[in-house]
């Protein structure tokens, strides 16, 4: 690879850790790291770090716990195996961390990010972000702009940051915060998730229990899948939704609300047949919120 580089005029040199360290922060067109070798792929299957300039840049890396930093630009950065950190800087960028516990930053641009396996740290930065853990526990950070946010499997912390956020918990007990905006908290099914279940097959919340943290009834909605919730039909109705104080499943006797909002707790229920012990936790709110039917979306 320092032959090839040598020919970009890019410095390359080994480092410490058995790889390579590539320092193109003087290139302005761009480069393309994954065309330049005959294989696909230019780094090494040890540590590298890559800095590199402005332009549109696409990086591959292969093992190793390698730094990636593209720069300013529209760039294409793919980890591979290895807890790898990427650095997009500024610009519309694609980032994702491959294998490994890894970090990605998007900078700043309107940027599409994954985590992929591993426990990952996945951070927008500014911009209108789509943002995804992918596998296993990660954190998610849109920071600011209007984002899309998913933890993907595992039980995440997933955070909206300034803007009005779509936020994802998927599959798993997460904690998910908005943050400032006017955000939605929404609960849908996906493909990656395995094979459709409704909550009335599974007797739970087959997408797990999360956690809001700052959930605002003056602001925010919570968006529920008609797929899982069945029994909601296609909007909620009047009646759907009850506010009840100390409320206990198995004492509490039969409710004709589907939603059950305890505002002691901040737990809210679930009842699709609206018969006793049939509730089952849908998510965690803080308590003494103002809950109305206006709180919750079907789609």
């Amino acid at each position: 690879m320092l032959n090839i580089l040598a020919t970009l005029g890019v410095t390359a040199s080994p480092n410490t850790a058995g790889g390579v360290s590539v320092d193109a922060t003087n290139q302005s067109t761009g480069l393309n790291f994954s065309q330049e070798s005959p294989n696909g792929l230019s780094l090494t299957d040890t540590t590298d770090v890559l800095n590199l300039g402005s332009g549109p840049d696409f990086v591959q890396s292969q093992g190793g716990d390698d730094q990636i930093k593209t720069g300013d630009g529209n760039d294409r950065a793919e980890a591979n195996q290895g807890d790898d950190q990427v650095d997009l800087g500024a610009g519309d960028d694609t980032g994702s961390g491959g294998k490994g516990n890894d970090q990605v930053d998007g900078g700043e641009g309107n940027d599409v990010l994954f985590g992929n396996l591993g426990s990952d740290v996945v951070k927008a930065g500014i911009g209108s972000d789509n943002a995804n853990g992918n596998q296993d526990s990660d954190t998610v950070d849109g920071d600011a702009g209007n984002d899309v946010v998913h933890g993907g499997r595992g039980n995440d912390s997933v955070l909206g940051g300034d803007g009005d956020d779509t936020v994802f918990g998927d599959a798993g007990d997460d904690t998910l915060t908005g943050g400032s905006g006017k955000d939605i908290f929404r609960f849908e099914y996906f493909a990656s998730q395995g094979p459709l279940r409704t909550a009335e097959e599974v007797g739970a919340n087959p997408l797990g229990v999360d956690t809001i943290t700052d959930f605002n009834p003056a602001e925010d909605k919570i968006q529920l899948d008609k797929r899982i919730f069945a029994s909601l039909g296609d909007t909620v109705q009047p009646g759907d939704v009850e506010v009840v104080t100390n409320f206990d499943p198995a004492t509490q006797g039969t409710q004709t609300a589907k939603i059950i909002y305890d505002p002691t707790s901040g737990l809210v229920y679930y009842n699709p047949t609206a018969e006793q012990g049939d509730e089952m936790k849908l998510v965690q709110l803080e308590p003494n919120l103002n809950i109305t039917i206006d709180d919750f979306e079907v789609f």
